[in-house]
């Protein structure tokens, strides 16, 4: 009885290293979304259109998805927003989380993104509310003594305080994130940390 021939491993399209132009030796899911767009729309003759096909294969990707977010993000961090309000970062950044879903309370997801390599099979994916990304939370934060933590933070969310003061009412309401801001810190360093990489 003759053994089962094994099959090629096949390489997703993010993983592709690019031969060719001003990212050559990078792999597809690690170019800018834009420069992705560029190749899709004008290389689609002859020996070129093989590389149309990967950057549409790779535009389309749910992993690649996180690197388009993520560039939003660093427009936000570089300045280079398009809302134009230069001095509010972390509003926007904030915004932007809601928006895409970020989960900003998952610290340990946050510390596998590999932000070199987003949108590749080797980055590691944001964290998303909602998505348990192969970890059992519940379970991790019952075992840290979290979960009480939680119920805490979600009286003092559910809690609002009214302070008499000589004028009309005021509304004092806790914040329901503390490590928010912690995170965005963290990202912000990050971005620092690679913008290096990114201006080669």
């Amino acid at each position: 009885m003759s053994s089962p021939i094994p099959m090629a491993k096949t390489i997703p399209a993010t993983d592709i290293i690019i031969d060719f132009g001003k990212h050559k030796g990078k792999m597809l899911g690690t170019l800018p979304s834009n420069y992705l767009r560029w190749v899709s729309k004008n290389l689609r003759a002859g020996d070129n259109e093989r590389w149309a096909k990967l950057a549409d294969q790779v535009l389309e990707d749910p992993i690649y998805r996180d690197r388009i977010e993520w560039e939003f993000a660093e427009n936000v961090l570089n300045g280079n927003n398009a809302k134009g309000r230069a001095g509010n970062s972390v509003s926007l950044l904030l915004e932007m989380s809601e928006r895409f879903g970020w989960d900003n309370e998952d610290k340990e997801g946050w510390s596998r993104v590999k932000f070199e390599l987003l949108g590749t099979s080797n980055g590691g994916r944001l964290p998303r509310i909602g998505v348990n990304n192969g970890r059992n939370r519940e379970a991790k934060q019952a075992k840290s003594g979290d979960g009480e933590k939680r119920r805490r933070l979600k009286k003092q969310e559910e809690s609002v305080r009214l302070e008499r003061s000589k004028g009309p009412e005021t509304v004092e309401i806790f914040n329901p994130f503390p490590g928010r801001q912690a995170l965005l810190n963290k990202m912000m360093n990050k971005h620092q940390k690679l913008q290096p990489l990114f201006s080669k």
